[in-house]
């Protein structure tokens, strides 16, 4: 009987188990299938293990054109080249790049990658998330314009204001002080 119970409660544990690495499992394939960011795992080699589906949709792949390859392999050259140095220097000191301005595939990004460790805590590779900040920083050089264009407008202001001054001291000397010294 107590044998039974034994293995009751252990099939209990591994279901509840399996249960949880299901509903894992699932909430990592709803972050990677409808996120709005570029989300992506690499090995210790800097190679694509996972991508979500903005990443290869965004590029126009497929996750298959993508998994396995280092960024050289399919990104433009000069922009791969400085992405796999990166890549490479988190791997192998450990220390992420958070929050890089960058400009790729004609986007401009928000790019933070990070060292993943397995569970004995070593490097295995990096994971990132790129934001596409394109439209703030269109929103940004659009106010700085708009800054520049209020700027000058303020200057002008002042000018004609100080004219206006010029001109009144002028008018009040010309019409006033002769009509006081009568």
């Amino acid at each position: 009987m107590k044998l039974n119970n034994k293995a009751k409660k252990k099939a209990k544990r591994q279901s509840a188990i399996a249960c949880q690495q299901d509903c894992e499992r699932n909430l990592i394939q709803t972050l990677f299938a409808h996120h709005p960011d570029f989300i992506y795992f690499k090995d210790s080699k800097a190679r694509f293990v996972r991508v979500c589906k903005r990443c290869y949709s965004f590029l126009g792949l497929n996750k298959e054109d993508i998994i396995g390859k280092i960024d050289l392999e399919v990104f433009a050259k000069e922009a791969a080249k400085q992405s796999f140095k990166e890549d490479m220097q988190i791997i192998k000191t450990g220390k992420p790049l958070i929050n890089k301005e960058e400009n790729v595939w004609g986007i401009s990004v928000l790019t933070t990658k990070m060292p993943w460790f397995d569970e004995s805590g070593n490097i295995i590779g990096l994971f990132g998330i790129s934001r596409d900040i394109t439209e703030r920083k269109k929103a940004e050089s659009d106010l700085k314009q708009k800054n520049i264009v209020l700027s000058e407008l303020i200057t002008q202001i002042e000018l004609e204001k100080n004219k206006l001054k010029d001109n009144l001291a002028t008018n009040v000397s010309e019409l006033i002080l002769p009509n006081l010294k009568k």
